[in-house]
Formats: C-alpha cells, structure tokens, sequence
C-alpha cells in the first residue's frame, strides 16, 4: 500500500497504549523511550485505516528524498516506467509529496507525469473544461507559454497573470482549466511548479489538446 515502516510501527503502538498528552505521531525510538504498561489501555483496540492514512502522511511530509526515491522507483519499476534522470524524480517526489497520504498515492497522483496516459477525472473535466470560453483561453495560453525563453514556474505564472488580467478574466479561470488538461486533476500542488516540472514538451500539447475538444 506504500505506508512507511515507521508509520506502521506509529499507528500499531497506539492501538493498545498512549503516550498521554494526546500525541500521536512519535518515531520508534521516542515509542520505546516513552513506553510503560499502565499506559496500556484496558478496551479492545480498532483498526481505523482513514488514521493510518493520515498518520502515513504526516511521515511522508517529512520523509527525506533518500527514504522515499526508492519506494518511488519501486513503484515506478511495478508499472514498467523508466525515469533516467534522477534529479527531476526527486523535484517530483519533493512537489507531491505533502499531499500524498501513501507512496502509491503519490505515484498514482503523477502518473501524467511519467506517461502519456492521463487519468482524467470525469467531474473535473466536466466543471472545468467544457465550460465557455475554455477553448480560446486555453489555446491562448499555449501559444505565450511556447514564446517562453525560460520554462520555469516563475514565467508560467507571469504569463499566466498577464494573459488573465488582458482577457478580463481571473487567473483562477486559466489556471483551473490548465491544471486538468496537464494533470487530468482538478486539486494538486502550485500549477506553476507543476508546468515546470511536466515539462514544454507535455504541458503545450495538452493545452492544444484539451483546447480542441473543449471548443
């Protein structure tokens, strides 16, 4: 499922003992420092899965890259998908990895990032491309964004911003629309750190994509 050892270790402690103070997230060793049996609870213990998926991802957030490249790899090798260049792996791992409650989760959430195949979200796409408008406004953000001599976060917000404020729009009105057609998903890490890691060559055709169906 992707769930760290230490997570596991966490969230199995507290199912017959606390620590007191209502603390929840403590590593093994500050458990074992902690421990004593009258501590021990006297009712019977329940396997809640929504805290443990909590619990998971709060030692994601502050997992180093060391810990979690590997999973990732791991996860990645399962799919039979090759990524070569390692430091772009790890600026992946670092953008999602506050928002991903297990290590599946975070390489589900970037799939569109490692294959073509994007997993749309039918409701987003719903509310955020086919609404009126969408097409031109996508369309137009691709072709500022391909006039970019930089491609880096800073530049597809400044571009992002002018193009919304000449339009008359809010930058919400490109900014969601984007985030679908690039990622498939309505919800996710800054848009323009997500544009600059996905790339010129992913995030420009998606947008031409998305902006002919969507017209």
């Amino acid at each position: 499922m992707g769930i760290l050892p230490e997570a596991m270790v966490n969230f199995l402690s507290l199912l017959g003992w606390s620590p007191g103070g209502d603390r929840e997230v403590l590593p093994p060793a500050e458990i074992v420092k902690e421990f004593t049996l009258d501590r021990i609870g006297k009712t019977g213990a329940m396997f809640d899965l929504k805290k443990l998926l909590w619990m998971n991802s709060q030692y994601l957030q502050k997992a180093s890259l060391e810990t979690l490249l590997p999973l990732v790899q791991e996860k990645l090798r399962e799919r039979k998908w090759t990524v070569e260049d390692g430091a772009w792996l790890a600026e992946v791992v670092e953008l999602y990895k506050s928002r991903a409650e297990t290590v599946e989760d975070l390489v589900r959430q970037t799939q569109g990032l490692f294959t073509d195949e994007i997993p749309f979200d039918e409701e987003a796409v719903h509310s955020r491309l086919k609404q009126p408008g969408v097409g031109a406004r996508l369309a137009a953000y691709a072709d500022r964004l391909e006039k970019l001599e930089k491609w880096d976060a800073a530049g597809a917000e400044a571009v992002c911003r002018a193009l919304a404020e000449e339009m008359k729009l809010k930058a919400a009105d490109l900014i969601h629309p984007t985030r679908v057609a690039v990622t498939g998903r309505s919800v996710g890490p800054s848009l323009f750190h997500v544009l600059q890691v996905a790339g010129k060559e992913r995030v420009i055709p998606r947008l031409r994509r998305a902006a002919a169906s969507a017209t």
